[in-house]
């Protein structure tokens, strides 16, 4: 999927604030162990880029930095996330389902993976030998790629805006009876 589609940059974003000037606002120095949400998102992608290797567990970095940013509690991952992801994104109505859908299916095939469903292809895989390894790899980095344009269209945002991090919070109004 191309992600462009969603979000892959604001235009415009870096001139309302400078990313270096907002990293260093966060005051995360030599920091070698992350204890705000934005520091556990950050180091989660870094975690991710540093690898010279892109397999399965690279989708837990990368629940890892969108559960740290959006704030989803332990079994809150589902309609909570999707959520929060499309209003802080601000992902316009045509495409919200489509956004759904992909961040769903991103959580589907990290949960095969996690709890031994998913189909491993073996540590010296051959396309040669056996075409299924495309599609599995294709699968994988599609919905990986997807997550990871999440993440930096999230981080962008707070660059944008200035933000430490999103705080998120539940409103209602009771009606009373006439």
């Amino acid at each position: 999927m191309n992600t462009n589609v969603l979000y892959s940059s604001i235009p415009g974003w870096t001139r309302s604030r400078h990313p270096y000037s907002w990293y260093k606002s966060l005051n995360i120095g030599t920091r070698q162990t992350a204890i705000s949400r934005i520091e556990r998102g950050l180091f989660s992608i870094l975690q991710v880029c540093g690898s010279n290797a892109f397999n399965p567990s690279t989708m837990i970095w990368i629940a890892h930095a969108l559960e740290a940013l959006f704030d989803t509690q332990s079994g809150s991952v589902g309609n909570n996330l999707r959520s929060r992801i499309c209003n802080v994104l601000n992902v316009p109505k045509d495409k919200r389902k489509m956004v759904e859908k992909k961040i769903t299916q991103f959580y589907d095939l990290r949960s095969q993976f996690v709890h031994g469903r998913m189909e491993i292809p073996h540590p010296s895989a051959n396309e040669i030998l056996d075409q299924s390894v495309y599609k599995i790899h294709d699968d994988l980095l599609d919905m990986s790629d997807f997550a990871f344009s999440l993440i930096l269209a999230t981080i962008q945002e707070h660059v944008r805006n200035n933000w430490r991090e999103v705080k998120f919070t539940e409103t209602f109004n009771g009606i009373n009876i006439q």
